[in-house]
């Protein structure tokens, strides 16, 4: 029987992980350029002329001098640990095929279990969000599922 290509499908090891996204400087770089793939814009007047302000990691509008962060308007938004832990968690929510336990996450990070907890949630609600209007179709190959039951809040 020949292998499973989704089974084997490339993946992201944590060597390359933390090559990418090891540094909170590496981290606030990726977090800018999704957040504005064409360059800064401000979120008040639309300007695109800006300045950094480095001791803070502000972006400060040149037309409106409203400051915002790469953190606002994401589930960083008014999170105290550095953005590399957070990525961190991300990766490892989603490299496990069952998740991982706030407790697990908690002893691999190093915080507290209320912010493992409060992570997870974040990171949880933040992919279901992103991935409720889509749908499949075609063939679908499922490795384990579970039918039936109701979703929370639904009727």
């Amino acid at each position: 029987m020949p292998k499973s290509t989704i089974q084997f499908q490339k993946s992201l090891s944590l060597t390359d992980f933390l090559s990418l996204y090891g540094s909170e400087s590496d981290c606030h770089e990726q977090l800018a350029r999704t957040k504005w793939p064409h360059g800064f814009q401000c979120p008040k007047c639309q300007s695109n002329n800006h300045t950094f302000l480095e001791k803070f990691k502000r972006y400060q509008c040149k037309s409106c001098r409203h400051q915002t962060t790469v953190r606002v308007g994401t589930l960083f938004e008014h999170s105290k640990l550095p953005l590399s832990i957070g990525y961190l968690a991300i990766y490892m929510l989603t490299q496990h095929k069952n998740s991982i336990s706030a407790l697990a996450l908690k002893r691999q990070l190093g915080v507290s279990y209320n912010t493992a907890w409060l992570m997870v949630q974040k990171i949880m609600e933040s992919l279901s969000v992103h991935e409720n209007n889509r749908t499949l179709n075609g063939i679908v190959h499922v490795d384990d599922g579970y039918l039936g039951g109701k979703r929370a809040g639904t009727r």
